[in-house]
């Protein structure tokens, strides 16, 4: 229930985005201080974060001039721009091949997965409705012998559980929040890569940069236990929802979903190739903004190999 509440806030929450004369508005009146945090957060959802900096920095002297305190949302929101200018600086560069819209409540129907990367979908999707009481994207591997979903905890924050199928043909939960793993906010959209050991999932807590923020988990070789979760960072995550990550090592492919296009409405989901190595951006990449934001998706893209990217389109299909 606290996911789709906040969803429906952070809806609500960016309906201006797209603004580009926020600070020339701002600049032009005597601007009160809840007129500046606004325009504050407006400048953030543009990804003009220098501006939003500013807008901020301006917004907490006048409360503090005026010896008032500063509002809840504002230091949320301090704390997501600082997350995001971090990740603004090392965005990772993917080719992206495709970009698909698709209906909140079925976007993970957009994965098209080879059989040995398992499955992502509802739990009735896998004919487990009467043993796992989910309506939440889950996963089930490739032997259909484990099983991810989220479930409420007893403060209703949404956890990730793992089950595993033993001989008899019954379920035992697994324990996959071991070692310095566990963060606040809710846990949603769980994926397993093939080998095992690196699980992907969505959080919306205190390392998030907005909404939902893409993070991924590896084991330790020796221990199991789950090593500190590693926030994705840009072009995968941005200020709005990234909801779900699912990669296919057979294909050397991965896709994302993301509101970030329609805050709160339909999912775009983005098709990219896996890379061996990650490389980021220069800094001083001209446009950068539009990579980190995949503004053209075809933009990522090296003009001699088009003909390539679109033979991995066809047999995708």
């Amino acid at each position: 229930m606290r996911r789709f509440i906040y969803l429906f806030l952070t809806a609500i929450s960016v309906i201006s985005v797209g603004h580009t004369a926020y600070a020339a508005k701002a600049k032009a009146k005597k601007a009160d201080s809840a007129e500046i945090l606004k325009n504050g957060r407006e400048a953030f959802l543009d990804y003009d974060f220098d501006e939003a900096e500013d807008f901020f920095e301006e917004y907490e002297n006048m409360q503090s001039k005026s010896k008032k305190p500063v509002s809840v949302e504002f230091e949320e929101w301090k704390k997501q721009l600082n997350i995001a200018t971090n990740a603004f600086g090392r965005v990772q560069q993917i080719v992206v091949i495709d970009s698909i819209s698709m209906p909140r409540a079925s976007f993970y129907k957009a994965f098209n997965l080879s059989t040995s990367a398992g499955k992502a979908g509802l739990p009735k999707d896998f004919k487990l409705e009467n043993i796992f009481n989910s309506n939440e994207v889950s996963f089930l591997s490739e032997e259909g012998d484990y099983f991810i979903t989220t479930q409420p905890n007893e403060e209703g924050d949404l956890m990730l559980t793992g089950n595993r199928k033993l001989l008899d043909n019954t379920w035992e939960p697994v324990d996959i929040l071991e070692g310095d793993f566990e963060k606040d906010g809710d846990y949603a959209f769980p994926f397993l890569s093939g080998d095992g050991q690196t699980l992907y999932f969505a959080n919306n807590g205190k390392e998030s940069m907005g909404g939902f923020d893409l993070f991924v988990a590896q084991k330790e070789p020796i221990t199991g236990e789950s090593l500190q979760p590693l926030n994705l960072g840009m072009p995968f995550n941005s200020p709005y929802d990234d909801l779900m990550m699912v990669v296919d090592d057979e294909r050397g492919i991965g896709w994302w979903a993301t509101d970030r296009n329609s805050p709160g409405g339909d999912i775009t989901v983005y098709v990219y190739l896996l890379e061996e190595i990650r490389k980021n951006y220069p800094s001083d990449t001209e446009n950068l903004i539009d990579f980190a934001k995949i503004s053209n998706y075809k933009a990522t893209w090296d003009p001699e190999r088009e003909e390539a990217y679109k033979k991995i389109l066809e047999s995708l299909k």
